[in-house]
């Protein structure tokens, strides 16, 4: 975390401390050289440096009201110190922007943002040298105190509300960047401005919580919003032994090269368990329960110690698209009432 406004509601001052948190305590860092005080700045990680990135922000300390000093300098924090890079091109001076990681293009992504008079509907993005000004098809309505986050799940950039400065009203809307154009998806969502959205890989979609639902940030409703529709469907259909109802969960998409997981928990331990596979749903009576799979492919897979199992690997090439697979567990449970359970099925279609 670095710099923000520290002083007490009607005054202004600014901060240039750096804080880490390590998951249980802040500590405040005391690095040699550091960025100068600000806020409305924009940070990110930037996995290419293996370092955070900071990019622009305003400072209005000691100025007259209504007046400050607009940034576009570009800082790296190391976990030692900030050094500042000096680009030979650079975004003019704004804040309220969005810096994300775009995993398509594979640099930092910075969109929007306003300097006196003015707010960008710019795309911009970082390679740990330079910045380049994109020239997407489609641009994104000109705002501020946006969110951006990268969508894993459908692999694409998403942007989402934010303050429209020239009508005084804050946006409900969505877009979508694919690393050569916006598209605008959905005008039905929260209208917020000033608020945090990040993506969910257990429930792969994203999530917004908060934000300020006037135009002047003094009220927000707190709830929390997600988008997007996850990989894996839960359709239920467990059957209880003695520990209760196994559950079978899922990470990754069914698509060529990428690592999917399945994993078993809350299962007997050191048990026989087959896991079915199908091509089709078949909800069939089966020892007590439901098969929800066909048959099409059994894998015997025996639990741990723990009661469950995590089975990786790499899906494979050749699969057509669009076709609905269907998982479901069945364990051997002799101290349970049927002397077998089965998990929840779930399901997911190929990519």
């Amino acid at each position: 975390m670095f710099g923000g406004s520290i002083a007490p509601a009607g005054q202004v001052a600014y901060s240039n401390q750096t804080w880490e948190w390590d998951g249980n305590d802040w500590t405040q860092m005391t690095p040699a050289t550091s960025p100068p005080a600000r806020d409305w700045s924009s940070m990110v990680y930037d996995p290419n440096s293996g370092s955070i990135l900071l990019f622009a922000g305003r400072d209005s300390n000691n100025k007259p009201a209504g007046t400050y000093v607009p940034y576009n300098d570009t800082w790296k924090w190391d976990g030692v110190n900030w050094t500042q890079f000096f680009p030979a091109t650079a975004p003019d001076v704004r804040h309220a922007h969005q810096l994300s990681f775009d995993k398509n293009l594979n640099k930092v992504l910075m969109t929007g943002g306003q300097r006196p008079g003015f707010t960008y509907n710019e795309t911009w993005t970082w390679d740990g040298v330079n910045w380049t000004q994109l020239a997407p098809t489609t641009d994104f309505t000109a705002r501020v105190f946006h969110a951006t986050e990268f969508d894993d799940n459908r692999g694409v950039m998403v942007m989402h509300s934010g303050k429209n400065t020239s009508n005084n009203t804050l946006y409900n809307d969505t877009w979508e960047f694919d690393g050569s154009t916006w598209t605008q998806v959905d005008t039905t969502g929260p209208q917020y401005g000033w608020f945090p959205m990040v993506y969910d890989a257990v429930n792969q979609e994203l999530l917004v919580q908060g934000g300020s639902t006037t135009f002047n940030h003094n009220a927000s409703d707190g709830l929390s919003w997600s988008f997007g529709q996850g990989i894996w469907t839960d359709l239920g259909n467990s059957l209880p032994g003695a520990l209760g109802s196994p559950v079978l969960s899922a990470q990754g998409a069914l698509k060529s090269g990428e690592v999917v997981a399945l994993t078993l928990a809350n299962a007997a331990s050191n048990a026989t368990s087959g896991l079915f596979i199908g091509a089709a749903n078949a909800s069939a009576p089966f020892f007590g329960g439901t098969l929800v799979p066909s048959p099409n492919i059994l894998i015997i897979i025996p639990t741990g110690a723990s009661g469950g199992y995590i089975l990786p690997g790499l899906y494979p090439a050749g699969v057509l698209a669009g076709i609905p697979l269907y998982f479901q567990s069945w364990v051997i449970d002799p101290t349970g009432p049927q002397g077998h359970t089965a998990s929840n099925a779930i399901t997911a279609t190929t990519m």
